[in-house]
């Protein structure tokens, strides 16, 4: 029996590696390209840093090409919807070729943005290269634009997705599968109108349009400007500054545009007396703490819902 267990023990144990082995050469960073034209490479997509994330911006590049990179060096800085982030190389190798230069915009995730190599008298045959993706893009017609489906109209919301909680009242009481349901809110949403057209008790509502389409309906009441003369550019030049928007202020404004025009607003007008808040913060301030006003109606606020 002893020996028997022993056996055992050691084609487990083998079975484990030969197991262990075929993941680590199926992992797609470890994957070497082999073409006709260039020595085996790694190809490095722009990674998804955030699950929010669908481009990114590259900030600069920590490594010049022929440099020599560890696993887990920073090669880059890239920037993206939530803050600029360390874009870290999984494996061992000589930078041959940056596809994607310092100060790109908009790189969609998964593109090309470097290539790596194992030996470094490989480098130099990357100096002319261009990504399998980029050649085809410029070998390839655009696709005749077709009728498109309309994400609200297609789009199965399923159990446990994000919903509001009146949604998701009705839909226990009623006992309908919210899959079988087609969303109309914005970004694919379950509303109430929804749910209520499945139980027959009113029609079912339109499709929320974007703001752009609704601003783009809604005709101008205001009078335009003049156009700017010479002397007028000329006066303000050395008044302001362009600065480049960068991709946290994009999705912020895009944020604060939702916010505004998709959601109904209600605004209430109320006297309060601060008295107490005054008192309040100057007694923090004798202890050397620092509160405002703001700070402290959040956090009324916060024990007024709780």
């Amino acid at each position: 029996p002893t020996v028997m267990s022993a056996l055992l023990a050691a084609a487990r144990a083998a079975s484990r590696r030969v197991v262990s082995h075929h993941r680590r050469d199926a992992t797609p960073s470890r994957t070497l390209r082999r073409m006709s034209t260039y020595p085996p490479h790694m190809e490095l997509p722009m990674p998804a840093l955030s699950p929010t994330m669908t481009q990114g911006n590259i900030a600069r590049w920590k490594v010049k090409e022929g440099d020599e990179i560890r696993a887990g060096d920073s090669v880059a800085e890239i920037e993206t919807d939530k803050a600029t982030m360390e874009f870290e190389s999984q494996e061992d190798g000589f930078l041959a070729k940056i596809v994607v230069g310092d100060g790109a915009q908009n790189v969609p995730v998964g593109a090309i943005v470097a290539v790596m190599v194992e030996d470094k008298e490989h480098v130099s045959a990357f100096a002319g290269y261009v990504p399998p993706a980029a050649a085809a893009a410029g070998s390839t017609a655009a696709p005749a634009p077709g009728k498109a489906s309309s994400p609200s109209s297609s789009a199965a919301v399923e159990n446990g997705g994000r919903m509001w909680p009146s949604v998701r009242r009705l839909l226990a009481e009623s006992g309908i599968d919210p899959s079988t349901i087609t969303p109309s809110g914005p970004r694919g949403m379950l509303v109430k109108g929804d749910v209520l057209a499945a139980m027959g008790l009113c029609a079912a509502p339109a499709p929320s349009p974007s703001a752009a389409a609704a601003a783009a309906e809604k005709p101008s009441t205001t009078t335009k400007p003049p156009p700017p003369t010479s002397s007028m550019l000329e006066d303000d030049s050395e008044n302001w500054e362009d600065t480049p928007v960068t991709s946290i202020r994009r999705v912020i404004a895009s944020r604060l545009l939702e916010s505004k025009t998709r959601t109904p607003h209600e605004f209430v007008t109320a006297e309060v007396s601060l008295a107490s808040v005054a008192g309040l913060r100057a007694a923090l301030k004798a202890r050397d703490r620092r509160a405002s006003v703001n700070d402290c109606v959040l956090y009324a606020a916060a024990r007024a819902l709780r």
